[in-house]
């Protein structure tokens, strides 16, 4: 978890590998290369999302007037 845990038992019991940060600190950390890489796929989704729902919108469109060619 990113977030400082409020409980006492649990941040004596638990040692965080790798680094010397505690679980009653606040470990998240926005310019971390796996915080970055994953705003790079939620971005990538969303440009993803918007082209599909162009795509969509343009197929309708096309339907709408070859129904009415018909």
């Amino acid at each position: 978890d990113m977030f400082a845990s409020q409980v006492a038992l649990y941040n004596d019991s638990y040692d965080l590998i790798g680094t010397d940060a505690t679980t009653a600190v606040d470990n998240f950390d926005a310019g971390h290369p796996m915080y970055e890489h994953i705003a790079e796929l939620a971005a990538l989704r969303g440009d993803l999302l918007s082209h599909l729902a162009g795509h969509v919108r343009r197929r309708a469109e096309c339907d709408r007037q070859a129904a009415a060619v018909r």
